[in-house]
């Protein structure tokens, strides 16, 4: 299967048009001195889901699924968001796994079973949040379990269940929240054996990024660590958002985030997924406030935040939020902001990132069976922003400093470039790494080669000791040296 998919997509890229030229004087058949050590195929962590595809498929997810409204705006009924036309919006964009939905099994038991199958007839996997599962305590009984995840679990679209996000530890609480992230943690780390193991269920966890109260990254690393130890997951997810908070470093924190994770991930050998930043202004404390605008982040930050998290070696993508809450919507001047944040508004419209999410994830899919059969190797940095904001994360092991990497001698212009074992043959993802402007991004080789490259989903051989790749901001495009 895996094979046959991506000849599949090579023979279709020959046919296509690409913004990708090679350099001048590439096309060169002359020999050279110059020897690269083989690389042995490794195998890559993943984590995904046989009803979206296998391990190949890379899981795209969004938090905040369908549920049914029980609020009113401006004495109007809210739509209905367990519907056809919202579930064909939600596959469309390019998300195939649902996280998390305030449905609850315990409370709301047919709203869960109509998303699980609209779930199938959409092709998006489905995780069920069931509170008197993560309520059974800490001695809950195989049978007990078995009988109760019984009403859901034999739905083709079940993925598994939700089980806690951002758990607090005793040493790492975030201003403002109680201990109830600890008393579900300790609940967890007796339920998750059984159901990973011994049920063979997914089970959903996701962990607090670096807080402002918690800049000692010793502390991060840490909690990050228990968090592992403890849960003992198939995969690590976290979410920072990069452009929501503007204090000092506040980027830097963002790289020695997802620096650590990714440490963490790699030494336990389980995939790190992460969250991308959907929109802006999140209002958990449910407040009346006027928006901030122009909204943010925009498309390029947007490409940004995807194609960064891939160039470090994520192997999940998780958009933040899926469908606006409705509290998210609070406004004050008008009653309520339906564009304000989310793929898709409290009033079911299309927000813009709705439409940044599907353009992006065309990409993810295109180049998701490498990338989640590729092993990272690190991040390499160019350009005075790239190299100050990635600083922190060298202290993980996550970057290579250096001017290339294997084929790869150097770069000219403002990238981010993820190098990659696939298969025993070199991948570099490159992102442009300005948000605001396009740029053209120079590589340049140690020889002559030929290069599989795909950018915005489309599919190009090359050959040359360099290349020239026309990038809009923020965007990503993965070569695969043959």
């Amino acid at each position: 299967m895996k094979a046959k998919r991506w000849k599949r997509t090579l023979s279709i890229g020959l046919v296509l048009v690409m913004t990708v030229s090679v350099l001048a004087g590439c096309q060169s058949e002359r020999t050279s001195s110059f020897q690269l050590e083989a690389m042995e195929p490794e195998e890559a962590p993943a984590y995904s889901f046989e009803f979206i595809g296998g391990r190949d498929v890379m899981p795209i997810g969004g938090y905040y699924g369908p549920y049914v409204a029980d609020y009113s705006a401006d004495a109007q009924t809210p739509p209905d968001y367990i519907t056809d036309e919202i579930w064909e919006m939600i596959a469309d964009c390019g998300v195939n796994l649902m996280t998390y939905s305030i449905a609850d099994y315990a409370s709301t038991p047919q709203a869960v079973i109509d998303n699980l199958k609209y779930g199938e007839k959409y092709g998006v996997a489905v995780t069920v949040f069931d509170s008197k599962v993560r309520n059974m305590g800490k001695n809950p009984s195989l049978d007990e379990l078995t009988i109760r995840l019984s009403n859901y679990m034999n739905y083709p679209a079940f993925a598994g269940l939700y089980m806690i996000d951002e758990p607090c530890t005793d040493y790492f609480r975030p201003a403002g929240r109680k201990a109830a992230g600890t008393r579900y943690l300790d609940y967890y780390k007796t339920l998750a054996p059984i159901l990973n193991q011994e049920i063979g269920v997914f089970t959903y966890a996701n962990a607090y990024p670096s807080g402002i109260e918690a800049k000692e990254h010793k502390v991060y690393e840490q909690y990050i660590r228990e968090f592992y130890d403890t849960l003992q997951p198939n995969y690590m997810l976290f979410d920072r958002y990069p452009f929501d908070a503007g204090e000092e470093g506040y980027m830097s924190r963002f790289f020695s985030d997802l620096a650590i994770v990714r440490m963490v991930a790699e030494e336990n050998d389980v995939p790190f997924w992460t969250f991308v930043q959907a929109g802006s202004q999140w209002n958990d404390t449910k407040e009346h406030f006027d928006s901030v605008t122009p909204y943010y982040p925009t498309e390029g930050q947007f490409d940004w935040n995807v194609n960064v998290c891939l160039a470090f070696g994520a192997k999940g993508i998780n958009f933040f939020p899926l469908i606006q809450p409705y509290f998210f919507a609070y406004a004050k001047s008008e009653p309520f902001d339906f564009e304000r944040n989310s793929l898709i508004g409290a009033w079911g419209n299309k927000t813009q990132w709705y439409y940044y999410a599907q353009d992006v994830t065309k990409q993810i899919r295109a180049v998701d069976e490498v990338l989640m059969n590729a092993t990272s190797k690190g991040v390499l940095a160019y350009g005075e922003q790239a190299i100050t904001d990635v600083g922190l994360a060298e202290n993980y092991g996550a970057v290579i400093k250096d001017t290339g990497w294997r084929e790869l001698k150097s770069v000219d212009g403002d990238a981010l470039v993820g190098c990659f074992n696939y298969q025993g043959k070199t991948a570099l993802y490159v992102v442009n790494y300005n948000t605001e402007y396009s740029q053209e991004i120079n590589l340049h080789f140690q020889d002559d080669y030929k290069v599989t490259v795909i950018q915005n989903a489309e599919t190009k051989d090359i050959q040359g000791n360099g290349m020239t790749l026309d990038m809009l901001p923020g965007e990503g495009a993965l070569l695969v040296f043959q």
